[in-house]
């Protein structure tokens, strides 16, 4: 995955940022949707170092995904011609999955002349015994370039709230789940009305590495975290989401931090 820029400091305290990747190039072969998908998987354990590139924990999220959840399939975009997605439906008829999910996570692109689903509804619909039918050619991933926008944030709790909202987005989290603050520092977002009281929020979060150390579970202990702390995600936008985000998000009336990050990603896209 290729990294096409990057804004720091973006609430202005030296943590926040925002990274901009070129992902569409991820369909192209298997090796490709390997190192995609957990390039993006990685981020729940922070395990980037040993996880990005393991076809050991690839297979074991593409179990997960032909259920449902793995998100992280989502970030592999796949493009289909009118005559592959009717290759998808016949695939999923004959082998009773659903062959709406391509449609349903999907949008079509460049005057209706292809579908931009991805690797997850791909995987819903056909099953994984067909998957590798369905790459893209170097041609298709010109195309999704241009309609297939990632970005990877370094920001505070309420404004991946506001975030999420957003329900058309591709999205996959840093988990306190898993991760102590030993192996993923925890760092606080304050704004100016909160300055005055950072010993108090510092105290809780000493109060949770009191908890850690007593061995209550990582899952348990983050109940005691403030909402202000530093979080990272990767968010996938399709056209419609991108423009309806912008739209929202960009406004005066959107939240000062949300309307940020929406802004910078307004100028990164202005530079393609």
């Amino acid at each position: 995955m290729v990294l096409v820029d990057k804004v720091s400091n973006i609430y202005g305290d030296e943590i926040g940022f925002i990274e901009q990747y070129d992902f569409s190039r991820a369909n192209l072969d298997y090796e490709s949707r390997v190192k995609a998908v957990t390039t993006v998987a990685s981020i729940c354990y922070a395990s980037e170092d040993r996880s990005i590139g393991s076809e050991k924990l690839f297979t074991k999220l593409q179990q997960e995904a032909l259920g449902l959840p793995s998100s992280s399939f989502e970030f592999v975009p796949v493009l289909l011609s009118m005559r592959k997605v009717s290759q998808c439906e016949i695939l999923a008829n004959q082998e009773n999955f659903n062959p709406l999910d391509i449609e349903k996570f999907g949008e079509y692109v460049e005057n209706n002349k292809y579908l931009l689903t991805n690797l997850r509804a791909l995987l819903n619909t056909v099953g994984e015994e067909y998957i590798d039918k369905f790459y893209n050619t170097e041609e298709e991933c010109e195309i999704i370039k241009k309609h297939f926008k990632v970005f990877k944030l370094k920001i505070d709790l309420p404004t991946r709230s506001q975030l999420v909202r957003h329900s058309l987005l591709n999205l996959q989290e840093l988990s306190r789940r898993y991760t102590t603050d030993k192996k993923v520092p925890i760092e606080l977002y304050l704004t100016d009305s909160l300055k005055d009281f950072e010993e108090e929020l510092k105290e809780m979060i000493d109060i949770y590495k009191v908890l850690i150390k007593k061995g209550v579970k990582a899952e348990e202990a983050r109940r005691v975290l403030p909402q202000g702390i530093y979080t990272q995600i990767w968010v996938g936008f399709q056209p419609r989401a991108l423009k309806v985000f912008l739209g929202e998000r960009t406004k005066s009336s959107a939240q000062k931090e949300i309307r940020i990050v929406a802004k910078e990603i307004e100028k990164m896209l202005k530079k393609d």
